[in-house]
Formats: structure tokens, C-alpha cells, sequence
């Protein structure tokens, strides 16, 4: 199925985010009724998106994989703890704030960018 979108840019905007305040031109998906605010600096980070039912906005910028020994993890609310090798990386999602809705993933960056991929935090 192709589908036709209209995309504009309908502006620049101050986007103000945990990771702090980032100057961002605005796209409008008019068809779907989507916005997408990317950075104006030359990394042109996803900073926010809203989707109607679904948000989100940028949380933090890092370089993943840069640890030269194990890193300790420590989950206070879970209660426990972990330590991985280096280069390795601990991401935890919580979208419900339930314990059994949680999530830790760890992460063999050297593996993964191996394969291909790219990552952005």
C-alpha cells in the first residue's frame, strides 16, 4: 500500500526536554496527524515526536559502550544489582511503574554495532 503524505516545516522552535533545551525545526505529517521536532545542530537529534495517542520527548544524549571496565547497576526500586563486562551497557524501561512491566536490557555494544547497527541514547 502507498500512501501519500503531506510534510511540511512549519516552523523553529525552543523544544525544552530532560536532556535539556534544544532549538529544533517542526515537521507536521498533516495526513496522519504526526509532529516530529528534530535539532537544528548537525547531530539533527529527535528531540520530540507526538503521534496523537502516543509522545515522547529525547531523555538523554550519551555515548553508549566507552566503559573501559565492568560498570556496577543498581535497580533501588527492583532491588538488585548487577555488574557487567566492559563496553557493555544496562538500559531500563519502566512504562507502567508496576514491577512486573519492567525491564533491563543489557547490551554487548561491541556485538551489536559488529552487526551493523548504530545507536543513539
Amino acid at each position: 500500500m502507498v500512501m501519500k503524505l503531506g510534510l511540511s516545516v512549519t516552523g523553529v522552535e525552543d523544544v525544552q526536554t530532560p536532556a535539556g533545551s534544544f532549538h529544533c525545526y517542526r515537521f507536521d505529517l498533516d495526513t496522519v496527524n504526526q509532529t516530529f521536532w528534530i535539532s537544528t545542530d548537525p547531530a539533527r537529534y529527535l528531540v520530540k515526536f507526538d503521534t496523537g495517542p502516543v509522545s515522547a520527548e529525547l531523555r538523554s544524549i550519551g555515548r553508549l559502550g566507552t566503559a573501559q571496565a565492568p560498570v556496577a547497576y543498581r535497580n533501588e526500586r527492583l532491588g538488585y544489582s548487577i555488574t557487567t563486562p566492559a563496553g557493555w551497557s544496562v538500559e531500563n524501561y519502566d512504562a507502567t511503574g508496576s514491577k512486573e512491566n519492567s525491564l533491563a536490557q543489557l547490551i554487548d555494544l561491541v556485538a551489536w554495532r559488529r552487526s551493523g547497527c548504530r545507536c543513539a541514547r
